[in-house]
């Protein structure tokens, strides 16, 4: 950007790191918790989540290093974070929601919360959500 004013580049970082990070929190526990069944669910979610943070935390500085050292410019690694960022897109949108036990996705029982069998009239309904 070639802006020397330090206020300005905190204001830009600043902005940039939150709203990215309230995207990313406002989605992810909802995502992630339809892609696991209720008896895998904490497991599933943790390594994951984890694991992933994990792997493409500890190794992607190695790889941007060893990149940059490579092509002696930051072309190298502005096309891997491209195509890891072109991955994520593609898994994200290849995860489809997972069935719970009893054959519904969360989002039916939202919709439906009275189907047979599945929730017992003594139960309270919240907004159309039901407890689990």
């Amino acid at each position: 950007m070639g802006t020397r004013d330090t206020t300005v580049v905190i204001i830009a970082v600043t902005l940039g790191i939150a709203g990215g990070a309230a995207v990313n929190d406002a989605v992810q526990p909802a995502f992630f918790t339809s892609l696991f069944g209720t008896r895998v669910r904490y497991s599933g979610v943790s390594l994951g989540r984890e694991g992933g943070t994990m792997v493409g935390g500890g190794l992607t500085p190695l790889i941007a290093t060893a990149l940059l050292t490579w092509a002696n410019s930051t072309w190298a690694v502005s096309a891997f974070m491209a195509l890891t960022s072109l991955a994520g897109f593609g898994a994200v949108f290849l995860a489809r929601p997972v069935p719970d036990e009893e054959g519904l996705t969360k989002a039916t029982k939202a919709q439906s919360p009275q189907v047979e069998g599945l929730a017992p009239a003594s139960w309270p309904v919240v907004d159309g959500i039901l407890p689990e």
